[in-house]
């Protein structure tokens, strides 16, 4: 195994561990079900504008999506809700927010 496969791999079974204990904590089951008893047809996860950039990382990985599609499982879809503001200065649009939307 070359130094460039051993760092995919820890870095792969890192995320999977974040992951698993971060939606443990975060209750994300219960939440939906919350959503969809008040009548919402999405849930809504904050990824760019929490506080800590390590979360604000882990949030933002693809990865996290594609485990976030495996775990809910069919009839759910899984997607960056993006948000663009304009710089005032020099008129280049940018990513101003960015949150995991699931949708049922």
């Amino acid at each position: 195994m070359t130094l460039f496969d051993e760092v995919q791999q820890l870095s792969s079974e890192s995320h999977a561990k974040w992951f698993e204990r971060y939606f443990k904590e975060y209750d994300l089951e219960h939440k939906i079900k919350v959503s969809a008893q008040k009548g919402y047809t999405g849930h809504l996860i904050n990824a760019m504008s929490v506080k800590s950039e390590y979360l604000q990382r882990r949030l933002c990985d693809e990865r996290t999506l594609e485990m976030l599609r495996e775990r809910l499982g069919d009839g759910f879809s899984v997607g960056y809700q993006l948000t663009y503001s304009k710089n005032i200065f020099t008129g280049q649009e940018y990513v101003s927010n960015k949150k995991i939307h699931i949708t049922w």
